[in-house]
């Protein structure tokens, strides 16, 4: 007995005390951690009264640490500051709360106290995100948030411009007018459609996805959106999949086959509307704004406009031509993307696999039976593997321009951070490895997913203007 007594003693910092010693410090012991279990439960307001109006008391599982001093030395650096006094006395303790305050005395206290803080704490790089192994080989499983590890992020002013054009070209999936109207407006209550001066569906071969031209005189701005791909369409197939390396060039450099068609098509159909309206406008800017195919027709479609301004556009400011092109495929030579990344800017969304695959990649998933492409997509997934350094040929294709990489997961954790956006120049050495998730790979690529993930963005007071703050209130 007394062995086992002072065995006890000693866990609790004693060492040769009698047994009665003993059980007295064990007591005293175990009631101090009980009376700071029960303060921290329910997180003492510094200084008698908190913003949440329960009357001195924080429920909050940040403040109720903060709010014990001897607790900060399990998750230090959270809660109030320090200084401050204890508030009222608790009332009885409630055995519901229990177990989240056991958690901070847990062995993963730590790992899951550096969750629960904001990555302004903590930084914009991943926690444990690395691009090697764990014994410095290659990733088994690459991340897609490593694709822009070490980038700077982008500015909330960027991520807004962004937002509302991912909104807008959500009206070029819409069938006719009403449809495009009532596609933005779910999502834009003060969407006016009288803007809309141009709305096509062209169905002759090499023609370009669906678009509407739009005109937004209190930001001066003519904008033109194309649909992206439909499953029902035998064209998008043909111009998405139409390509073999090195086929087309184009101002030095390589651009995608079947997407140059159509975007030449808009160029002699779409590009007089343009013309047209930028004369009407004078100084307003030219945005085009394309999704998945119509972001690869939208990006050589600026970049055509660029270079034929003159006869086209009427040799408008080259400085008031981009593109916003989201979930983009490779269409252009990386001296292409390099050389334009101050005109076209592309959005990837986390795990999006269609920027990270070739064309001839696609073509397989889609000419392959359903039971043949897990074994395909294993196949591709082996050989980035197994490739020990990144190819140098100049016929390759990448994701075109400046690239804005939409970062929410945590690699190898199960929570996610909040959605933001971190800026890389060009797609050079990043975004070649498929990214294998259980959902990310496919959900990553709609556009919808990501209009409605932005709306949860940790968005400035200051740019809640009118249409943001209508915006955040929708669904």
């Amino acid at each position: 007995m007394a062995g086992n007594t002072n065995a006890k003693a000693r866990k609790f910092g004693g060492s040769f005390r009698n047994s009665t010693e003993s059980n007295r410090d064990l007591h005293e012991e175990e009631g101090r951690e009980q009376d700071l279990l029960r303060r921290n439960e329910f997180g003492y307001s510094m200084g008698g009264h908190d913003s949440s109006g329960t009357n001195g008391y924080s429920f909050s599982e940040d403040h109720a640490i903060g709010a014990i001093p001897e607790l900060q030395s399990v998750a230090p650096g959270v809660g109030v500051e320090p200084g401050t006094q204890y508030g009222k006395v608790p009332p009885e303790r409630s055995n519901n709360s229990a177990p989240n305050i056991r958690r901070f005395f847990s062995k993963k206290s730590d790992r899951r106290q550096e969750e629960g803080q904001p990555w302004e704490q903590v930084g914009d790089e991943d926690l444990i995100g690395k691009t090697k192994g764990k014994f410095g080989t290659k990733r088994l499983f690459w991340r897609g948030s490593l694709d822009s590890q070490g980038c700077p992020t982008a500015s909330p002013v960027e991520v807004k411009d962004i937002f509302r054009h991912i909104i807008l070209n959500l009206g070029a999936y819409g069938e006719d007018l009403n449809g495009l109207s009532k596609a933005i407006k779910e999502h834009d209550p003060l969407f006016d459609p009288k803007g809309v001066v141009d709305f096509q569906k062209p169905t002759a071969h090499g023609a370009c996805p669906p678009y509407f031209i739009y005109v937004d005189h209190a930001l001066k701005e003519v904008s033109m959106y194309i649909r992206g791909l439909n499953l029902m369409h035998r064209q998008d197939y043909i111009s998405l999949l139409n390509n073999r390396r090195g086929e087309k060039s184009f101002d030095g450099g390589y651009v995608h086959h079947g997407m140059s068609e159509p975007a030449e098509w808009a160029v002699k159909h779409a590009g007089p509307v343009l013309r047209d309206q930028l004369r009407a406008n004078e100084g307003y800017r030219l945005t085009i704004v394309g999704h998945s195919l119509g972001a690869g027709v939208a990006s050589l479609l600026t970049i055509f406009l660029i270079k034929k301004n003159t006869e086209v556009l009427g040799g408008i400011n080259p400085n008031l031509i981009r593109a916003i092109v989201i979930a983009p495929p490779r269409v252009m030579s990386l001296d292409l993307a390099i050389k334009y990344a101050d005109r076209v800017n592309s959005v990837i969304y986390q795990d999006d696999f269609l920027p990270r695959v070739s064309t001839q990649s696609v073509k397989r998933l889609f000419l392959t039976t359903f039971a043949l492409t897990g074994a395909i997509v294993f196949i591709f997934w082996v050989k980035q593997f197994l490739q020990n350094k990144v190819s140098e040929d100049t016929k390759r294709l990448f994701p075109p321009g400046k690239i804005y990489h939409f970062v929410y997961k945590q690699p190898g954790k199960s929570g996610h951070r909040p959605i933001r956006a971190r800026v890389v120049p060009s797609a050079k050495n990043r975004f070649e490895r498929l990214v294998l998730s259980a959902s990310g790979t496919i959900n990553n690529h709609y556009i919808l997913a990501l209009a409605k993930h932005l709306k949860t963005y940790n968005w400035p007071e200051v740019l809640k203007d009118q249409w943001l703050t209508a915006v955040l209130q929708t669904a």
